[in-house]
Protein backbone atom coordinates (compact mmCIF):
# COMPACT_ATOMS: atom_id res chain seq x y z
CA UNK A 1 0.00 0.00 0.00
CA UNK A 2 2.76 2.61 0.75
CA UNK A 3 4.24 1.50 -2.32
CA UNK A 4 1.51 2.48 -4.16
CA UNK A 5 1.00 5.80 -2.44
CA UNK A 6 4.86 6.84 -3.00
CA UNK A 7 3.47 5.92 -6.68
CA UNK A 8 0.39 7.89 -6.54
CA UNK A 9 2.18 10.88 -4.85
CA UNK A 10 5.57 11.17 -7.21
CA UNK A 11 3.01 10.91 -10.52
CA UNK A 12 1.05 13.80 -8.84
CA UNK A 13 3.86 16.59 -8.23
CA UNK A 14 5.44 15.40 -11.62
CA UNK A 15 1.75 16.39 -13.29
CA UNK A 16 1.49 19.67 -11.05
CA UNK A 17 5.39 20.86 -11.94
CA UNK A 18 5.02 19.76 -15.82
CA UNK A 19 1.84 21.55 -15.91
CA UNK A 20 2.50 24.68 -14.18
CA UNK A 21 1.21 27.64 -16.54
CA UNK A 22 0.25 31.22 -16.30
CA UNK A 23 -3.30 31.69 -15.75
CA UNK A 24 -5.85 32.65 -18.25
CA UNK A 25 -6.98 35.84 -18.51
CA UNK A 26 -10.67 36.22 -19.09
CA UNK A 27 -11.77 36.08 -22.96
CA UNK A 28 -8.18 34.61 -23.72
CA UNK A 29 -9.18 31.76 -25.73
CA UNK A 30 -8.04 27.94 -25.20
CA UNK A 31 -5.27 26.51 -28.05
CA UNK A 32 -4.76 23.26 -29.62
CA UNK A 33 -1.19 21.79 -30.14
CA UNK A 34 -0.01 20.01 -33.05
CA UNK A 35 -0.74 19.97 -36.98
CA UNK A 36 -3.62 21.91 -37.99
CA UNK A 37 -5.99 19.56 -40.56
CA UNK A 38 -9.05 21.95 -40.50
CA UNK A 39 -9.79 24.86 -39.72
CA UNK A 40 -13.33 26.78 -40.65
CA UNK A 41 -15.21 29.72 -39.57
CA UNK A 42 -18.26 32.30 -40.31
CA UNK A 43 -20.76 34.29 -38.77
CA UNK A 44 -21.81 38.00 -39.12
CA UNK A 45 -21.03 39.71 -35.76
CA UNK A 46 -24.59 40.24 -35.63
CA UNK A 47 -24.44 39.02 -33.28
CA UNK A 48 -22.31 35.76 -33.48
CA UNK A 49 -18.49 34.86 -34.92
CA UNK A 50 -17.89 30.96 -35.01
CA UNK A 51 -14.80 29.22 -35.46
CA UNK A 52 -14.15 24.97 -35.79
CA UNK A 53 -10.21 23.82 -35.65
CA UNK A 54 -8.94 20.76 -35.34
CA UNK A 55 -5.30 19.52 -34.59
CA UNK A 56 -3.57 16.06 -34.84
CA UNK A 57 -1.91 15.85 -31.47
CA UNK A 58 -0.44 12.70 -32.24
CA UNK A 59 -0.44 10.27 -35.57
CA UNK A 60 -2.67 7.38 -35.45
CA UNK A 61 -0.93 3.70 -35.54
CA UNK A 62 -2.16 0.28 -37.30
CA UNK A 63 -3.38 -0.63 -34.19
CA UNK A 64 -4.36 2.74 -32.66
CA UNK A 65 -6.66 5.93 -33.82
CA UNK A 66 -4.69 9.47 -33.46
CA UNK A 67 -5.33 11.96 -31.00
CA UNK A 68 -7.05 15.17 -31.72
CA UNK A 69 -7.62 18.30 -30.53
CA UNK A 70 -10.80 20.01 -31.48
CA UNK A 71 -10.85 24.05 -31.11
CA UNK A 72 -14.74 25.45 -31.22
CA UNK A 73 -15.28 29.05 -30.36
CA UNK A 74 -18.50 31.23 -30.73
CA UNK A 75 -18.01 34.79 -29.81
CA UNK A 76 -20.88 37.42 -29.51
CA UNK A 77 -19.95 40.98 -31.20
CA UNK A 78 -22.97 42.36 -30.26
CA UNK A 79 -24.00 44.68 -27.13
CA UNK A 80 -26.69 42.51 -25.92
CA UNK A 81 -26.06 38.72 -24.19
CA UNK A 82 -27.03 35.95 -26.24
CA UNK A 83 -28.94 33.06 -24.67
CA UNK A 84 -29.20 29.48 -25.45
CA UNK A 85 -26.24 28.68 -27.84
CA UNK A 86 -26.53 25.07 -28.93
CA UNK A 87 -24.01 23.76 -31.84
CA UNK A 88 -24.69 20.23 -31.31
CA UNK A 89 -22.77 19.09 -34.54
CA UNK A 90 -19.55 20.67 -32.65
CA UNK A 91 -20.60 19.16 -29.12
CA UNK A 92 -20.97 22.59 -27.56
CA UNK A 93 -23.96 23.65 -25.39
CA UNK A 94 -23.30 27.58 -23.47
CA UNK A 95 -26.84 28.81 -21.34
CA UNK A 96 -25.52 32.77 -21.98
CA UNK A 97 -22.44 34.45 -23.86
CA UNK A 98 -22.35 37.66 -22.37
CA UNK A 99 -21.71 40.61 -24.41
CA UNK A 100 -18.45 41.51 -26.03
CA UNK A 101 -17.22 38.18 -25.51
CA UNK A 102 -16.31 35.06 -26.36
CA UNK A 103 -15.98 30.99 -25.16
CA UNK A 104 -13.95 28.12 -26.32
CA UNK A 105 -13.50 24.96 -26.08
CA UNK A 106 -10.34 22.53 -26.68
CA UNK A 107 -10.93 18.78 -25.74
CA UNK A 108 -8.51 16.22 -27.10
CA UNK A 109 -10.22 13.02 -28.21
CA UNK A 110 -9.30 9.74 -29.72
CA UNK A 111 -10.77 8.51 -33.19
CA UNK A 112 -10.73 9.80 -36.80
CA UNK A 113 -12.50 12.77 -38.21
CA UNK A 114 -15.57 11.80 -40.65
CA UNK A 115 -14.61 11.04 -44.06
CA UNK A 116 -15.94 14.88 -45.19
CA UNK A 117 -16.63 18.12 -43.22
CA UNK A 118 -20.69 17.75 -42.24
CA UNK A 119 -22.57 21.17 -42.74
CA UNK A 120 -25.57 21.72 -39.75
CA UNK A 121 -26.91 24.90 -37.94
CA UNK A 122 -25.49 26.70 -34.69
CA UNK A 123 -28.84 27.70 -32.92
CA UNK A 124 -29.09 31.02 -30.43
CA UNK A 125 -31.94 32.73 -28.50
CA UNK A 126 -35.24 31.39 -27.69
CA UNK A 127 -36.71 30.61 -31.58
CA UNK A 128 -34.67 29.27 -34.70
CA UNK A 129 -32.64 31.67 -35.06
CA UNK A 130 -29.25 29.75 -36.76
CA UNK A 131 -26.05 30.21 -38.05
CA UNK A 132 -25.24 27.49 -41.03
CA UNK A 133 -21.97 25.87 -39.92
CA UNK A 134 -19.29 23.44 -41.34
CA UNK A 135 -17.41 21.27 -39.17
CA UNK A 136 -15.14 18.08 -39.07
CA UNK A 137 -16.19 16.47 -36.19
CA UNK A 138 -15.21 12.73 -34.60
CA UNK A 139 -15.95 10.00 -37.35
CA UNK A 140 -17.72 8.25 -33.83
CA UNK A 141 -19.20 11.60 -32.64
CA UNK A 142 -19.24 13.22 -29.18
CA UNK A 143 -20.94 11.08 -27.03
CA UNK A 144 -19.88 7.81 -25.03
CA UNK A 145 -16.90 6.97 -27.69
CA UNK A 146 -14.29 4.70 -26.27
CA UNK A 147 -10.89 3.99 -28.43
CA UNK A 148 -8.00 1.78 -27.18
CA UNK A 149 -4.08 3.22 -27.30
CA UNK A 150 -1.30 1.29 -26.98
CA UNK A 151 0.53 4.00 -24.53
CA UNK A 152 -0.60 6.34 -22.35
CA UNK A 153 -0.28 10.29 -23.62
CA UNK A 154 -1.60 12.59 -21.05
CA UNK A 155 -5.10 13.71 -22.21
CA UNK A 156 -5.98 17.42 -22.39
CA UNK A 157 -9.33 19.60 -22.42
CA UNK A 158 -9.97 22.78 -21.74
CA UNK A 159 -13.21 25.22 -22.21
CA UNK A 160 -14.62 28.62 -20.74
CA UNK A 161 -17.66 29.39 -19.11
CA UNK A 162 -19.27 32.54 -18.12
CA UNK A 163 -21.44 32.42 -15.24
CA UNK A 164 -22.32 36.34 -15.62
CA UNK A 165 -20.30 38.95 -17.10
CA UNK A 166 -17.82 40.02 -14.57
CA UNK A 167 -17.65 35.74 -13.57
CA UNK A 168 -16.18 32.71 -15.32
CA UNK A 169 -14.57 29.91 -14.93
CA UNK A 170 -11.84 28.73 -17.13
CA UNK A 171 -11.28 24.42 -16.42
CA UNK A 172 -8.71 22.62 -17.52
CA UNK A 173 -9.26 18.79 -17.00
CA UNK A 174 -6.26 16.56 -17.20
CA UNK A 175 -6.19 12.79 -17.57
CA UNK A 176 -3.65 10.16 -17.53
CA UNK A 177 -3.35 6.61 -16.33
CA UNK A 178 -0.12 3.86 -15.48
CA UNK A 179 -0.01 0.32 -14.52
CA UNK A 180 2.97 -2.38 -13.84
CA UNK A 181 1.61 -5.39 -14.87
CA UNK A 182 -1.51 -4.35 -17.29
CA UNK A 183 -4.06 -5.44 -14.54
CA UNK A 184 -4.20 -2.91 -12.35
CA UNK A 185 -4.53 0.48 -13.53
CA UNK A 186 -4.09 3.87 -11.83
CA UNK A 187 -6.62 6.61 -12.75
CA UNK A 188 -5.36 9.71 -12.01
CA UNK A 189 -7.79 13.34 -13.01
CA UNK A 190 -6.42 16.53 -12.54
CA UNK A 191 -9.33 19.50 -12.51
CA UNK A 192 -8.58 23.10 -12.42
CA UNK A 193 -10.42 26.41 -12.64
CA UNK A 194 -8.39 29.24 -13.54
CA UNK A 195 -11.59 31.62 -13.22
CA UNK A 196 -12.93 33.85 -10.71
CA UNK A 197 -16.26 31.89 -10.21
CA UNK A 198 -17.07 28.82 -8.31
CA UNK A 199 -19.10 26.07 -10.13
CA UNK A 200 -20.55 22.94 -9.89
CA UNK A 201 -18.76 20.33 -12.44
CA UNK A 202 -20.16 17.11 -13.36
CA UNK A 203 -18.15 14.76 -15.54
CA UNK A 204 -19.90 11.85 -16.90
CA UNK A 205 -17.04 9.39 -16.97
CA UNK A 206 -17.49 5.57 -17.51
CA UNK A 207 -17.44 3.75 -13.70
CA UNK A 208 -16.65 0.84 -11.43
CA UNK A 209 -16.11 -0.41 -8.16
CA UNK A 210 -14.12 2.28 -6.39
CA UNK A 211 -14.69 4.77 -8.46
CA UNK A 212 -18.23 6.14 -7.37
CA UNK A 213 -16.66 7.16 -4.00
CA UNK A 214 -12.82 7.83 -5.44
CA UNK A 215 -14.14 10.75 -8.15
CA UNK A 216 -16.69 12.83 -6.40
CA UNK A 217 -17.49 14.29 -10.12
CA UNK A 218 -19.41 12.26 -11.10
CA UNK A 219 -22.48 13.95 -9.69
CA UNK A 220 -22.24 17.34 -9.52
CA UNK A 221 -19.09 18.60 -7.62
CA UNK A 222 -17.82 21.91 -6.33
CA UNK A 223 -14.95 22.97 -8.25
CA UNK A 224 -13.63 26.79 -6.56
CA UNK A 225 -12.22 29.32 -8.28
CA UNK A 226 -8.92 29.29 -8.58
CA UNK A 227 -8.07 26.33 -7.49
CA UNK A 228 -6.34 22.60 -8.20
CA UNK A 229 -7.88 19.75 -7.36
CA UNK A 230 -6.14 16.11 -7.76
CA UNK A 231 -8.11 12.39 -8.03
CA UNK A 232 -7.10 8.83 -8.32
CA UNK A 233 -8.88 5.87 -8.50
CA UNK A 234 -7.45 2.40 -9.39
CA UNK A 235 -9.38 -0.47 -11.04
CA UNK A 236 -8.95 -3.84 -12.09
CA UNK A 237 -9.63 -3.51 -15.69
CA UNK A 238 -8.60 -2.59 -18.72
CA UNK A 239 -8.92 1.23 -19.67
CA UNK A 240 -9.32 3.02 -22.43
CA UNK A 241 -9.86 7.18 -23.56
CA UNK A 242 -13.11 7.75 -23.79
CA UNK A 243 -15.30 10.75 -24.89
CA UNK A 244 -16.95 12.25 -21.54
CA UNK A 245 -19.83 14.86 -21.03
CA UNK A 246 -19.39 17.69 -19.09
CA UNK A 247 -21.42 20.04 -17.49
CA UNK A 248 -20.88 23.35 -15.69
CA UNK A 249 -23.69 24.83 -13.03
CA UNK A 250 -24.17 27.88 -11.17
CA UNK A 251 -23.51 26.97 -7.81
CA UNK A 252 -25.74 29.83 -6.45
CA UNK A 253 -28.85 28.87 -8.96
CA UNK A 254 -27.90 25.65 -9.74
CA UNK A 255 -28.54 26.46 -13.27
CA UNK A 256 -26.81 24.96 -16.11
CA UNK A 257 -24.00 27.02 -17.81
CA UNK A 258 -22.76 24.99 -20.13
CA UNK A 259 -22.15 21.76 -21.75
CA UNK A 260 -19.15 20.09 -23.13
CA UNK A 261 -16.85 17.32 -23.83
CA UNK A 262 -13.56 16.16 -22.70
CA UNK A 263 -11.26 13.34 -23.18
CA UNK A 264 -10.98 10.70 -20.62
CA UNK A 265 -9.43 7.83 -19.32
CA UNK A 266 -12.08 5.24 -18.12
CA UNK A 267 -12.24 1.71 -17.95
CA UNK A 268 -13.66 -0.46 -21.12
CA UNK A 269 -16.75 -1.90 -19.63
CA UNK A 270 -17.50 1.09 -16.71
CA UNK A 271 -20.93 2.41 -16.67
CA UNK A 272 -22.34 6.33 -16.79
CA UNK A 273 -24.47 7.65 -14.38
CA UNK A 274 -26.69 9.63 -16.92
CA UNK A 275 -27.55 9.52 -20.86
CA UNK A 276 -25.69 12.15 -22.63
CA UNK A 277 -28.98 13.27 -24.26
CA UNK A 278 -30.13 13.66 -20.78
CA UNK A 279 -27.20 16.30 -19.96
CA UNK A 280 -27.92 18.19 -23.21
CA UNK A 281 -30.79 18.66 -22.68
CA UNK A 282 -30.39 21.01 -19.59
CA UNK A 283 -29.63 23.78 -21.93
CA UNK A 284 -32.17 24.31 -24.62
Amino acid sequence: MDADMNKFAAVSCSLLAILSIEPNLHGEECQCPGEQIADYKGGDATPLDWVFEAYKVEEGKAEAPPLICFKRVVANASNLKVLNIRWDVAGYRRRAIPKQDSNSSCPTLAGNLTARPVTDSLYYGVSSEHYDTTVHPPKDGWKQVAASLPNWPLIRSAFEVDVNEFRFADIVVYSSVNTDDNKAYNLIYELENRGNASVGFLLNVPTVGPMDKDLPFVEEFFLPSNSRKLFRSTVQRPVSIQAATAVISNVDTRESLAVDVVGVYAPVDGKRRYSDQELYERIR
